[in-house]
């Protein structure tokens, strides 16, 4: 099955209820493209299960028996796991792992949550394991007014062996038809935090200079 957002799915067995209920067999679910050069390489990251149902009406997707793969390799089983359908424009689920290698945090791996608040906001939470440098965290605030929106972020973890951590607020919003106004904050710790976490993007500035403004 091909579905929204690159998503698709594979099973060697399906039946349908009523026509809004799918019942599939021995199940794979990814959105990565498979390899052109070697079709049999495994992607980066799937779900694999013994059995799933998808429901269309309330557009959600149930695994029992699941494992998670990373380029082919287990790394996380879950007896029962639930996530979106892909055409659903939002809704709180996990969001897709982050992980590598780095020289300064040694191997890492994170699973990013997203919580649909309300119509108004969300909130994203990503937690994160490194061999090198202890546990990592970062959540991220939004919320959208009638006038304007407002951002808050703030992660948290180790460096060197001290703890750090950054902190930006963030909002823009309309007085008048013309006239806005604003405040943009941005706060790190220390240099060395925001380059072995790479999580200067979130900040407006350069790692030297991170600027406050309110306008």
């Amino acid at each position: 099955a091909l579905l929204p957002d690159n998503a698709r799915m594979a099973a060697n067995g399906m039946r349908r209820t009523e026509g809004t209920i799918n019942e599939l067999s021995h199940v794979v679910y990814s959105t990565c493209n498979i390899c052109v050069d070697d079709p049999k390489r495994p992607p980066v990251w799937q779900i694999k299960a013994k059995a799933a149902i998808q429901d269309t009406e309330h557009q959600m997707i149930e695994y029992k028996d699941a494992s998670m793969e990373l380029l082919g390799v287990p790394v996380a089983y879950f007896p029962y796991f639930t996530h979106p359908d892909p055409s659903v424009p939002r809704r709180s689920g996990l969001l897709l792992p982050v992980f590598g290698n780095s020289s300064s945090i040694g191997a890492f791996f994170g699973q990013p949550y997203y919580w649909a608040i309300d119509q108004q906001s969300d909130m994203t939470i990503l937690p994160m394991m490194t061999t090198r440098s202890g546990p990592y965290a970062d959540v991220q605030y939004r919320r959208a007014f009638n006038t304007g929106t407002f951002l808050a972020n703030g992660s948290l973890g180790e460096t060197h062996g001290k703890a750090g951590g950054t902190f930006v607020l963030r909002g823009q919003f309309n007085y008048d038809d013309t006239w806005r106004w604003g405040f943009d904050i941005n706060r790190a710790s220390s240099i060395s935090y925001l380059r072995n976490f790479h999580n200067g993007e979130d900040l407006n500035g350069s790692l030297n200079t991170l600027p406050s403004t309110v306008y």
